[in-house]
């Protein structure tokens, strides 16, 4: 009963949470929601609400068997069932066989998921399972925002901030597609990016087969959305997801949508991304004109002229670079650490290197701060014994926003936090009151105090991501 509903990672000490510091109370509930508290299949204790839709509600939950957070999505279409004393979905008459059909499309979603669990960057699905009445099934649980929360927030982003989310989305789709699957609902609320960097493609719901099927149902999303998506007879395959994925790129950079593809395929009026930023100047970065041509000819209406592979899309959009992802653990039925201990009465700053005989300088090696997504993203600043390194927006900081407004990069203070190496090569970070808080690897850290960062480790502010190296 202590564990935090809001995060699922701390316990309510005092009524707040000792890792996310919010109040104990779940905030607004669905009325349709399960209440938090209960628990499902004998393991899944839920939290609160992540998320609510015409077809569905997600849950956090923390999974008692595998000692890990996860998200439970539970099939709720809303206009055909209601919700019964004891939290049982019970269909309304005459919705019987829609509702059928919708537990079978959701099943086999959560099953196309799990089936994908070695690609690392495809959501993770652990557990499909049955209870009230209704189906369940239990995923990773993400941290982080999709891709049209970024945009919204924050307005276009330059090519160097979208090029690794490309490219990741790119080796999701390579994998999938190995296996005669295309994903048919590529959009920026699909493309999701974790808190460490990661990019996931998420939600399943549109996946068929193309390589034995001749037809396939309409479902689309409109100005992302392909010719051959709007008709039944239309042939879909590879060539679907890549006009979908670079439609969703030319937006990102952009910050136009095109018409539909029915309007342009009477008459296409979308300019091509290099003669939009000629006429209308930005004050940001250029894309490259490689990535111009890619776009263009990854959204050409007609599908005979678009790329046929995303092997061929990710050679135009990375000349040189080949997609390789490596394989992803299988941690499906393995544990994860627990709730993070309530460590904020239980140290104060890290000693400070001692430099008294060293010059200054320290014998330790030197390391790497590099930014690996933002505004900032691809810049680097060497850690060096005895020197600290602050990031923030005031002009006086090592790493600076000060050329940024405020809205263009969201959670980073005008003194955000600082960085020192000691003579052994370890790394300290110190959060200098900062609004939104530090996140390192995932864990949000005390303020004003210094805890040690290890090799590798993301550094999250806001949407401002860093890695230690």
């Amino acid at each position: 009963m202590e564990l935090c509903l809001q995060c699922m990672a701390g316990r309510v000490v005092n009524g707040v949470c000792n890792h996310c510091h919010r109040p104990a109370d779940t905030g607004d509930r669905p009325p349709t929601a399960l209440p938090a508290r209960i628990t499902l299949c004998g393991r899944y204790y839920l939290g609160r609400v992540l998320g609510a839709g015409g077809y569905g509600i997600t849950y956090l939950a923390w999974d008692t068997r595998a000692n890990r957070r996860v998200a439970v999505k539970e099939l709720y279409p809303m206009e055909s069932v209601d919700r019964a004393a004891g939290g049982r979905v019970t269909v309304r008459p005459g919705s019987e066989a829609y509702f059928s059909h919708i537990k079978q499309r959701f099943e086999s979603e959560a099953r196309v998921l799990y089936e994908l669990a070695d690609v690392a960057d495809i959501i993770d699905v652990y557990h499909l399972f049955e209870e009230n009445g209704t189906a369940y099934y239990a995923m990773e649980y993400l941290e982080g925002c999709d891709l049209a929360h970024l945009l919204k927030t924050g307005g276009p982003l330059p090519w160097s901030s979208l090029q690794e989310p490309a490219r990741m989305v790119l080796q999701a789709l390579q994998q999938l597609h190995a296996k005669g699957l295309i994903h048919r609902d590529i959009s920026p609320d699909n493309i999701f990016i974790t808190e460490d960097g990661r990019t996931k493609l998420i939600d399943f719901g549109s996946v068929r087969s193309y390589a034995r099927s001749t037809q396939m149902t309409t479902i689309l999303k409109h100005r992302f959305a392909p010719w051959e998506q709007y008709r039944s007879d239309g042939k879909q395959g590879p060539w679907t997801d890549i006009y979908a994925l670079s439609v969703t790129l030319y937006y990102a950079l952009s910050g136009k949508l095109p018409p539909r593809a029915t309007d342009r395929i009477l008459n296409d009026t979308v300019a091509p991304l290099a003669q939009l930023f000629r006429a209308n100047p930005p004050t940001a970065e250029v894309p490259p004109p490689h990535v111009s041509q890619a776009l263009e000819k990854g959204m050409a209406v007609r599908a005979e002229d678009r790329y046929a592979t995303v092997e061929e899309f990710a050679a135009a959009l990375f000349p040189g670079r080949s997609l390789r992802p490596g394989p992803r653990p299988d941690n499906r039925n393995t544990g994860s650490p627990g709730p993070r201990p309530d460590n904020r009465n239980t140290g104060g700053p890290a000693p400070r290197p001692d430099n008294r005989n060293t010059g200054g300088r320290g014998t330790g090696s030197q390391r790497t701060l590099v930014c690996v997504r933002g505004a900032l993203a691809g810049r680097c600043c060497p850690l060096e014994p005895g020197a600290v390194v602050t990031i923030g927006r005031d002009a006086g900081c090592t790493v600076s926003y000060a050329g940024f407004d405020a809205q263009r990069v969201p959670g980073v203070s005008r003194r955000h936090c600082a960085l020192m190496m000691d003579n052994k090569g370890i790394v300290y970070i110190r959060d200098d009151n900062s609004s939104y808080g530090t996140l390192v690897d995932q864990a949000r850290i005390p303020q004003r105090q210094w805890v040690p960062v290890p090799q590798g480790a993301v550094v999250c502010l806001g949407c401002e991501l860093f890695r230690v190296q």
